[in-house]
Order: C-alpha cells, then structure tokens, then sequence
C-alpha cells in the first residue's frame, strides 16, 4: 500500500455515466482491504444493450427513434450506404443507437452507427476506412444492396431490437488490469495482476491465506462475483472499460489517450468485439478496434 497507494486508472479509461448508479457492494477482503474504498468510489458506469441471440432473431423494421443491430437499415446523416474504402464492398450493419441512449455519455443530439467491412477488417483492425464508426442525425432511411456476400461469424439480414439496460457500475475482471499493466505499472493492480507481478512474501493481514497469492487474479475476480446486483454482458455495451481480449490497444488522439466509449459482439466479432472511442474534447472523430 505504501508503495503503490493507487489500486487503478479505470475510470479515467472510459467515458463517464451522467446518470448514477449505485455503488457496487463489495465484501470485506483482507487482501485488497487498502483499496476497498477507491475501487467503489471510481467503480466505472456502464449500461448493457440487450442483443438477441443471432440464431433467435426477434426482427422488426427500426425507425429513427430504435435502437437496432444487424439487418440492411440504418438511419444517417446521408441517403446512402457506406462502402469500405479498402475493397469498396457496401459495409455490414454492426449497431446503432439514438441520440436519447447515447446522451447520458455524449450529449449533443447525435446517435451513434457503427458498420464493418469483415472482408478487411480483420487484417486492418481500426483502419479507418474498413468501418463507418460516427456520431450521427437519424435523418435518413438508408437500405443495404439486395444481393449480400456477409463476411462476418453471425450477421442477419433482418434488424435486431437492441434494448438498453438501467446504469449499472460494474469494476473491470482481472485480466483488464494485466492488459494495462503494461501502461500503469505504478498501480497496485498492476503490481498484483500484471505481467511483472509483484513476488510477495510477507508480513500477511489477519486472515489472509498465502495460498490465495498463487492465483490472485482468480482470487480478485471470486470475490468479484459475491457482489450483489451490477452489470453483465450481453452482447454490447455503453461505458465501462474495454473488454480487450487479447492486449490493451486503447488509441489516442491530438488530446491524448482516448477513453472507451462502445463495444460491441453482437455474434458478429466471435469471442472480441468492436470497440469505440471517444476524445476527451469531443472534438475528434470516433476511433475503434476490432478483435477477433
């Protein structure tokens, strides 16, 4: 604790919440006692977009005021379908949300559409060109070509109702704080998870088991899971940290490291998901990463 008074960064990832949420309930824990108070208080907002599974689809045709992922709609600023800028093939419709869901962490009347080109993006994983990832005024109903060759794992041509949970806090698994070991390595978390994990030896708190040290990650995410109430994952998500799955790649822009705004599987992306950032102005455009 002397060493490392800080437990994490984890707030200052993500774009903040304006509606709250209540604080998460954590039990006592001799190990991470000295940080029991800062993990609550900076426990990152995030609000769960329920996706219907791929192979249920619950289809409808989305209006400007739906939020909707999947299909060959979508509602721009412009009468006409994105195309990838590498091979020029019309884009896969990822997500889209309204303004009204997207106020609480971007205010400013835009809604937010993220489409994909799987052809490319998987070997230009947040090349610009491969996704149509913008803040954006519902006020045009664009379709999709007839004939679509998908290149993704799950993409349906019909359109998905996506429906917003309530806000919900929810602190980041274990494998986040190794991941950003590799940027924070002064943080006690990264101390305690990271890739150059601390070798500790001792004097231990009253209660602690010294065996519980052999998979502390294990043991921080168990005493994780006895929480009551937060956030799950459901397919997409507002706010909260990246959900890298395989390294920390969060970019930055001219104001500095970019905070996480989106991330989205929606069947689409396998085990990872297409995250999207924000500028801590608002000033520049969205930024994504693709994993797969």
């Amino acid at each position: 604790m002397r060493e490392h008074p800080r437990w994490s960064d984890a707030a200052e990832t993500c774009v903040p919440c304006a509606r709250k949420a209540p604080r998460p309930e954590l039990p006592e824990h001799p190990l991470f006692a000295p940080w029991r108070r800062e993990l609550r208080e900076t426990a990152p907002t995030c609000v769960d977009l329920k996706v219907p599974h791929y192979l249920k689809p619950e289809s409808f045709d989305p209006g400007p005021g739906d939020c909707f992922a999947h299909g060959s709609v979508a509602w721009l600023d412009e009468p006409r379908w994105p195309s990838c800028g590498v091979c020029a093939r019309p884009l896969e419709m990822c997500v889209q949300l309204t303004p009204a869901v997207l106020a609480d962490f971007l205010p400013g009347g835009r809604g937010l559409a993220a489409l994909f080109c799987f052809h490319c993006g998987v070997a230009k994983n947040s090349d610009p060109r491969v996704a149509y990832v913008r803040l954006v005024e519902p006020r045009h109903r664009v379709t999709g070509p007839e004939a679509w060759q998908s290149a993704s794992s799950g993409w349906r041509r019909e359109s998905l109702r996506v429906t917003p949970a309530s806000p919900a806090t929810e602190l980041p698994p274990a494998i986040w704080y190794r991941y950003r070991s590799e940027i924070t390595p002064e943080t006690a978390s990264s101390a305690l998870f990271g890739f150059d994990a601390l070798d500790l030896d001792g004097p231990f708190p009253k209660g602690f088991d010294p065996d519980q040290l052999e998979e502390v990650g294990e043991e921080y995410d168990d005493w994780l899971a006895q929480q009551r109430g937060g956030a799950s994952w459901g397919g997409a998500r507002l706010g909260g940290v990246a959900r890298w799955d395989q390294a920390d790649a969060t970019p930055s822009c001219a104001h500095g490291e970019m905070p996480h705004l989106l991330d989205y599987g929606g069947g689409q992306f396998l085990d990872g998901a297409l995250h999207v950032f924000s500028c801590r102005e608002r000033v520049c455009e969205l930024a994504f990463v693709a994993e797969f």
